[in-house]
């Protein structure tokens, strides 16, 4: 029985100190506090899937082949032989990460587009990751679908220079091991989000926890990749500035091969680049784990610009159009940033409104 009580009072303890350091969390950091749901769900159709992300439902849609971010309408009444089609291919940020429906840029888009009766229908078709080959792909794939003076829309991304691949020397016995351990992972993580993500001061934990395993300080030598993270190879940084030009070099190529496959099905490509915030003053907080451009020896929106402009391909560049906001938002001191909390990739509504504002323009000065 003495067992029993010390060990409710124990419990008892550790639930009230857990509780003031939940209300101290929710004080201090008020970002963490909201909008930090994620779960996954199938829905009872096969074709469905539905997710929540930051909050946000959001419902995706297995059309023609492809995984489209859907309005929970059906995409068989929007797909209109008659109306100009834009598909657009891209990571997260064309499913619209952390957004609803109605906040995200395709949405925004096709009701500026419409505005005027022009009879746009937009379909933005996401992917994990990928490239330029994966659009390449899918037109070939599916390419009854599109139909001629149809645009597609590459977004790209600053993560998307990776290098080519090694070839895998491993053997069997890894290869288990390191699938095992990437379902552990999985599990970990999928509790993680789902239900310990409820309390703010895990999501706190989890936050600095991050930051503890990078590599947030020293010389660009020292740090290696967690000197740029995801935009080592894009921007070359110091350590990897061989692989990253050949990772531009292979990206290239990608961009030439989907320009000739666009050409020849007559359909109108534009590639959208997607801005980061590491591209942008005022957004230093956003860059918790201090990725540092003074490591780069390549500036990627300019190599970027170049390819584009050398093979004449039409693009949309939001990236001005940011900074002449944020400035104008700097001198009336009602700054906001352009992207999630801690997050140098996924734009916020703000930033969204400014990808559909940006892409419009270049859909109307297409050459």
């Amino acid at each position: 029985m003495k067992t029993l009580k010390k060990i409710i009072f124990q419990l008892f303890i550790f639930l009230i100190c857990f509780a003031i350091l939940e209300l101290l969390s929710i004080k201090l950091f008020p970002e963490y506090s909201q909008n930090q749901k994620y779960k996954r769900y199938k829905t009872t159709k096969d074709n469905e899937l539905l997710i929540i992300q930051k909050g946000k439902y959001q419902f995706f849609e297995l059309f023609k082949g492809l995984k489209i971010r859907s309005d929970k309408d059906n995409l068989k009444k929007k797909y209109d032989e008659n109306n100009t089609k834009i598909w657009i291919f891209g990571d997260s940020v064309t499913g619209g990460y952390g957004l609803k429906y109605t906040d995200t840029f395709f949405y925004s888009l096709e009701k500026i587009l419409n505005i005027n009766e022009k009879k746009f229908n937009i379909f933005p078709v996401t992917r994990n990751a990928g490239t330029f080959e994966d659009i390449v792909v899918a037109v070939k794939e599916h390419e009854n679908i599109f139909n001629e003076n149809d645009y597609i829309v590459s977004q790209f991304n600053y993560n998307d220079i990776q290098p080519l691949q090694d070839i895998k020397k491993v053997s069997e016995p890894s290869n288990f091991k390191k699938s095992y351990l990437n379902i552990l992972s999985s599990s970990i993580n999928k509790i993680r989000f789902e239900y310990l993500h409820q309390s703010t001061f895990i999501r706190v934990v989890t936050h600095y926890a991050s930051i503890v395993k990078k590599k947030t300080s020293g010389n660009c030598e020292e740090r290696g990749r967690d000197a740029l993270g995801h935009y080592s190879y894009s921007y070359g940084s110091l350590k990897y500035l061989e692989e990253s030009k050949f990772a531009w070099d292979s990206f290239e190529n990608e961009l030439l091969k989907l320009k000739d496959i666009t050409a020849s099905k007559k359909l109108k490509l534009i590639v959208l680049i997607s801005p980061v915030s590491l591209q942008l003053k005022n957004h230093e907080k956003i860059n918790f784990h201090n990725l540092d451009l003074d490591c780069s020896r390549i500036n990627a929106r300019q190599k970027m610009l170049e390819l584009l402009n050398n093979h004449d391909v039409n693009f949309s560049d939001p990236l001005g159009l940011f900074n002449d906001v944020m400035n104008t938002d700097i001198e009336e001191n009602n700054f906001e940033p352009f992207f999630f909390e801690y997050d140098t990739i996924h734009p916020n509504i703000k930033g969204s409104l400014l990808l559909a504002i940006s892409l419009y323009k270049s859909i109307l000065n297409y050459k």
